[in-house]
């Protein structure tokens, strides 16, 4: 009776299904809620062998939630409150030691809290970290070369580089034909700035 009810309550409202069942709909809550549980402690997990962990903002201000997707198939696993080693370390004790040893791969942002959880309870896991992440680190490292060398350069060449910032921050093929023309001008000069540009691509590719 109860997955009967629960079954159809996948397609009705609860109100409706209490209808056809002459039942409350609180009954019918009731009901669903105690499936639901009750599958979730019988599922048959298959291996989780390529985790996915990030967070989501789930509303304005630092307000967050962990989510963690097996990237194999494509499904979300778990999601968790905040984004802390606490929050992580519920998922491995919910998934428990011996399957949490079975993770072979896991993709997260450079987020420490996220990386100390993952070394501690998945041990065999080789950590990758996601390539946006890494392009922005690099990014930055650009930047800091660039303002470097304009406390540095001096007569012609500083003119060249003023307000040069996301001239040399942008993809290539995201660039406009003036700003190309601009970038051609700027990487005669041999300069730390124009070396630092030239290893960005390198190091994306």
């Amino acid at each position: 009776m109860a997955r009967a009810v629960a079954e159809l309550a996948r397609h009705l409202s609860w109100q409706e299904t209490a209808r056809h069942f002459r039942l409350d709909w609180k009954g019918v809550a009731y009901i669903v809620q105690r499936v639901v549980a009750y599958g979730l402690e019988h599922r048959r997990r298959r291996p989780w062998h390529v985790l996915g962990i990030d967070e989501v903002s789930r509303r304005k201000g630092h307000h967050y939630l962990t989510i963690v997707h097996d990237l194999e198939r494509g499904v979300l696993l778990w999601v968790g409150e905040d984004r802390t080693e606490p929050t992580l370390t519920r998922f491995f004790t919910e998934l428990g030691r011996r399957r949490s040893r079975t993770i072979q791969v896991v993709c997260l942002d450079m987020w420490q809290a996220y990386l100390k959880a993952v070394q501690i309870h998945a041990p065999n896991a080789q950590v990758l970290f996601d390539r946006f992440h890494l392009v922005q680190h690099l990014n930055r490292a650009v930047d800091e070369v660039r303002r470097s060398e304009m406390r540095r350069l001096s007569g012609q060449e500083k003119t060249f580089f003023k307000r040069t910032r996301f001239l040399l921050l942008k993809n290539p093929w995201n660039l406009r034909t003036d700003e190309r023309e601009r970038l051609s001008t700027l990487v005669r000069w041999n300069t730390p700035i124009v070396r630092a540009y030239y290893l960005k691509p390198e190091f994306a590719d």
